[in-house]
């Protein structure tokens, strides 16, 4: 069941989800001064509530400008001076017009030193915009996440715990890394073999994070490819163990009553389990580009493989990203890893999923046995 505030954003429509929110923040820093001073500290910002400090969302005018460009949310002080201006992006993200926006803020902080600038996103912003603008060494320029704001939100007053809640509604609250021994577990035991034990919350905590991460993942790719997509990614798990072989051949062809014994032993419990030697694991998003009769499949997200699972495992982990197209044979695929030291954050995530899509989109339209309608539908995907 969804939480008061996000049926409530059900009613409007996808492009005002940045309004929306800035009303909420707005409606926190009234209720509750201090928790939304401790939301700023968490932001990593400057600013800290004054007495006569007002907040204006969806308002307030960059002055002496000709078009009506307003921030969607501005903090001042008890003389009307701006002291923090935040611009949200959600469904808006990615348009043309965002970096003349970007470029009136950071005309306005350049011009009163006083004034801090705060570019909250649900996901990272596009490297070759925004993303190239925000970068510099103005400190009061901050680049957030629509995750950052939910540990910072502290306060036990009921406007808080809804907002908390409309966060974990909205699928951005658990974007925070993974304990390595977990993900080292959940993938022994996935495969069936079982050399560690970590703490039992653990794991249902893994599962809530990585399907958390899978939605907004899907989500952020959705919402570069409008309607191109025409269900929502569907989460998935894939289990693929390796098995020794040829250990297995040898075992089979032995003539020696013991060994014929262990035979009939496998066949009776169904199992080869013994003879697993490592394999991979891959939670991931999945969805298909329709157009007309041709069809393109996307799979994304992340994997996690081991070797020698029953005596010294090796470990490896990270993400990847997949195109596949008719006749849907493993060769009619093209796939790109990127491989990790530790479990992506948020921001991480993203990131390397760019550099897999990217990859993977050039591999695939270099390909011969690729045919052009596919080619054409892969060139239109667009790289959130």
């Amino acid at each position: 069941m969804t939480g008061l505030f996000s049926q409530i954003q059900g009613y409007f429509k996808e492009s005002y989800s940045g309004r929306y929110l800035a009303y909420l923040l707005a409606e926190l820093f009234r209720q509750n001064p201090e928790n939304f001073s401790r939301v700023s500290a968490g932001l990593g910002l400057r600013y800290s509530h004054k007495k006569g400090d007002h907040i204006d969302p969806n308002n307030w005018r960059f002055p002496g400008k000709k078009q009506d460009r307003i921030a969607d949310i501005a903090i001042l002080d008890a003389h009307g001076d701006a002291k923090l201006l935040v611009e949200i992006k959600d469904a808006d993200a990615g348009k043309k017009e965002n970096e003349a926006q970007l470029d009136d803020y950071l005309m306005y902080i350049e011009q009163y030193k006083d004034v801090e600038f705060l570019f909250l996103s649900r996901h990272i912003p596009d490297e070759n915009k925004e993303g190239r603008k925000l970068q510099g060494s103005n400190k009061r320029v901050h680049r957030k996440l629509f995750g950052d704001l939910y540990k910072p939100i502290s306060g036990r007053d009921p406007f808080s715990r809804m907002m908390k809640e409309y966060l974990e509604d909205i699928e951005v609250a658990y974007h925070r890394p993974i304990d390595e021994q977990t993900l080292e577990y959940v993938t022994q035991r996935l495969l069936g073999a079982l050399n560690r034990k970590v703490a039992g919350k653990s794991v249902p905590e893994f599962f809530a994070v990585v399907f958390s991460n899978l939605s907004s993942l899907g989500d952020w790719v959705q919402a570069a490819n409008k309607g191109c997509f025409k269900r929502r990614f569907q989460r998935h798990v894939l289990v693929e163990p390796w098995h020794d072989v040829s250990k297995l051949k040898v075992l089979i062809k032995s003539e020696s009553k013991r060994d014929k014994k262990r035979i009939q032993e496998l066949e009776k419990e169904g199992s080869v389990g013994e003879f697993c030697k490592g394999g991979g694991v891959y939670f991931y998003d999945s969805g298909e580009w329709v157009v007309g009769r041709d069809r393109l499949y996307l799979e994304f997200g992340y994997w996690s493989e081991v070797d020698q699972i029953h005596d010294d495992p090796k470990y490896r982990h990270g993400l990847y990203a997949m195109f596949q197209w008719k006749p849907w044979k493993e060769d009619d695929s093209v796939a790109r890893y990127s491989k990790l030291n530790i479990f992506p954050n948020e921001v991480v995530a993203q990131r390397e999923l760019r550099k897999c899509f990217k990859k993977a989109k050039a591999e695939a339209l270099r390909r011969k046995d690729c045919f052009k309608r596919v080619k054409q539908n892969l060139r239109n995907f667009i790289i959130p």
